[in-house]
């Protein structure tokens, strides 16, 4: 979501984006569209951004889709597991060393810059 408004405002010209957050039982879908210049997708290239975005569903087990024309603005749509998601969002697995398996924990504080073992920097 924050990589596609970012894109809206340096480089689609829009004057409006949209934003909707559709939850389901097991996926969460994200939408942004803009109403900005647009592009042929067939013709211009995907930037570093898109491909960026698209690579991140993927690693959580989603897809993202992008659509655009020329003077109808974009639109990029997500579907992302919420499982996936949960599990993203814990630092202990994130680190790869689950606390309750006597790993590594994260760092009592943000000021800290290493967790509880040492092996990673946070």
């Amino acid at each position: 979501m924050q990589e596609s408004l970012t894109n809206c405002l340096r480089h689609a010209w829009a004057a409006k984006a949209e934003v909707r957050v559709r939850y389901e039982r097991d996926r969460i879908g994200i939408t942004v569209a803009d109403d900005g210049r647009g592009a042929d997708l067939s013709r211009e290239p995907v930037g570093r951004g898109i491909t960026g975005m698209r690579e991140r569903a993927a690693l959580l087990g989603g897809h993202l889709s992008v659509s655009s024309l020329p003077g109808a603005g974009f639109r990029v749509e997500a579907s992302l597991p919420l499982e996936t998601l949960a599990v993203a969002e814990r630092p202990d697995v994130a680190l790869g060393h689950p606390t309750r398996a006597g790993g590594c924990r994260p760092p009592a504080s943000s000021a800290s810059r290493a967790t509880a073992c040492g092996a990673h920097r946070t």
